[in-house]
């Protein structure tokens, strides 16, 4: 499971080849943003962590390394992306199609746990997970118009972890 959820930062060769070495300094800040944003969206009144690990379709002990990701170590970009594509299903909020939040009401697609009134906090939200999940989170907030499409994402990020 380490090898699904961690990249591994090699300090020898860090120090050897500078471009390793800011590749790896920049991967590890998404990294942080990305725990940073998870820890954010955590302290949202509607949203706990078995909301998210039961979208996810991953053990609370699985959250729990990635938020706890070593310092010698980065997420990897899978991880990466399944974590921004069940965020957005999460929180459509983020998402800025109109089309999309409609789909939340009712029952044809209730799959929102967390909406978020305040319009400032949703701007800011959405600025911060395309930091953290980007190029993923800048095209989840931007382009992507279904939650279907969401959904089967996540769906096939299941199947790929389970089939290992």
């Amino acid at each position: 499971m380490r090898n699904n959820i961690y990249k591994f930062i090699c300090p020898a060769l860090a120090k050897e080849h500078p471009a390793y070495q800011m590749e790896c300094q920049a991967e590890r800040k998404q990294t942080q943003r990305v725990i940073d944003f998870i820890n954010k969206v955590l302290k949202l009144e509607k949203m706990n962590k078995s909301a998210i690990t039961k979208r996810l379709r991953m053990g609370n002990g699985q959250l729990s390394k990635i938020l706890n990701c070593p310092s010698d170590m980065t997420l990897t970009e899978s991880i990466i992306g399944r974590l921004a594509i069940g965020l957005v299903t999460l929180l459509p909020d983020l998402n800025k199609s109109e089309s999309m939040k409609h789909l939340c009401h009712g029952t044809t697609y209730p799959y929102a746990v967390c909406r978020i009134d305040d319009t400032d906090q949703q701007e800011e939200l959405r600025k911060e997970f395309e930091a953290a999940f980007a190029p993923m989170g800048s095209y989840l907030v931007n382009d992507l118009k279904d939650l279907g499409v969401a959904m089967k994402a996540l769906d096939d990020y299941h199947q790929s972890y389970s089939n290992l």
